[in-house]
């Protein structure tokens, strides 16, 4: 069991590291040899419920449901070690690589700007995952599992958020406007 929740933390940390990777080295050549005046196939940029989807979803599963796998995988170990191995890896991938992987998600999918709003709003939702998780964590039975939830959830949600904020994207025409962002 060890060894696969090892790999499943060296895969969760790899794969963003090569997708930022690889959107810099795009960057890096097209600032070294500059647009070219021959245009290729013109690519589909996804919508924007596409991309909020997809966003959603990185959010949900590396800030949700990885952090549980991997606390829930090392505290099968039964041990002190374990535990804290487990709340350690489960934190690093909801606080540190669910809001990466919504930032690098929305920016592979086309969204322009941004990135640093995704950033302060990843650092407000550690903020109140701070200072509502961990009250909650330290309440016995469902309470526990809630608070820890919360804790690993909500930078992602809030970097989900605040990175959507102040978009200028045309809203459909149809419908009463409620909030938007």
């Amino acid at each position: 069991m060890l060894r696969a929740d090892v790999l499943l933390v060296l895969i969760s940390v790899a794969v963003p590291g090569v997708a930022l990777a690889s959107s810099d080295a795009r960057t890096a050549r097209l600032l070294v040899e500059g647009p070219t005046s021959v245009e290729g196939p013109s690519t589909l940029t996804p919508s924007r419920t596409t991309r909020l989807l997809a966003e959603g979803g990185i959010s949900a599963g590396l800030g949700v449901v990885l952090p549980f796998v991997a606390y829930g995988g090392f505290t099968a170990l039964q041990s002190f070690v374990g535990f804290f191995a487990g709340f350690l890896s489960a934190t690093v991938l909801g606080v540190v690589l669910a809001p990466i992987g919504v930032i690098l998600a929305g920016r592979l999918l086309g969204a322009e700007g941004g990135v640093g709003r995704g950033v302060v709003g990843a650092l407000l939702g550690l903020l109140a995952g701070l200072l509502i998780g961990l009250p909650l964590a330290t309440l016995p039975g469902a309470g526990y599992l809630i608070g820890l939830g919360l804790l690993w959830a909500l930078p992602s949600v809030g970097a989900l958020v605040a990175f959507e904020w102040g978009r200028t994207e045309q809203a459909p025409s149809t419908g009463a406007v409620v909030v938007r962002f």
